[in-house]
């Protein structure tokens, strides 16, 4: 098996900005910071800006790929602003995406 833990640049918020990937033998997850601010705005459409982001084009392509990654790969992912309990995936809705919290219901 390669890697279990790795850095993952996640540019646009600020300079650096990095979140870390952790695969299992059964499961994947991302853990980051600022990629999503508002959960209920952003999984229903990802390319929704916020003014905190130092490069609002590069923050909004960044969230893009990570929302459509985890979705696709049933990716565990836990951020900062995600709300109790902070982990859940990303779940496709037509066009857009929702947040299933660990053990709650589909949002955004």
């Amino acid at each position: 098996m390669g890697e279990r833990l790795r850095a993952v640049a996640l540019p646009g918020h600020a300079a650096g900005h990095t979140g870390y990937a952790f695969d299992t033998d059964e499961d994947r997850f991302l853990f980051f910071g600022d990629v999503v601010h508002v959960p209920a705005l952003q999984f229903g459409n990802p390319a929704f800006s916020w003014g905190y982001d130092d490069d609002q084009p590069t923050a909004r392509a960044t969230r893009l790929k990570v929302v459509s990654d985890a979705a696709k790969a049933r990716t565990w992912i836990a951020g900062a602003h995600l709300g109790w309990p902070g982990i859940g995936r990303v779940v496709r809705k037509g066009e857009a995406y929702g947040y299933e919290p660990a053990g709650g219901r589909v949002t955004g």
